[in-house]
């Protein structure tokens, strides 16, 4: 079970870092862009950023962790020889 939850842990981390993490720098960057104009006084020329980005952020990320749902209940059969296939192992101890 736990080279299970760890590949799950895995998947969730680097699902939700590839399908989030552009789309997060873009939007904040955009947020700078605005803070800056804002800053520099007289008539703000740029917008604030949607919102909406945001809500595509967390869809990301909700797909992110599903991926990860999905390959703990794989691997957790795997374990348990009820879905064919070997699961990872996470050995450690060769690690210095």
């Amino acid at each position: 079970m736990k080279n299970a939850l760890k590949s799950a842990v895995w998947t969730i981390l680097w699902s939700v870092i590839v399908t989030t993490g552009l789309a997060i720098l873009g939007w904040l960057g955009d947020v700078q862009e605005w803070a800056a104009d804002l800053a520099n006084g007289g008539e703000q020329t740029v917008q604030f950023p949607e919102w909406s980005t945001l809500g595509g952020i967390v869809l990301g990320a909700a797909v992110g962790v599903i991926m990860g749902v999905v390959v703990f209940f794989i691997r957790w059969g795997q374990n348990r020889n009820v879905i064919p296939g070997e699961s990872p192992a996470f050995d450690t101890s060769g690690k210095p």
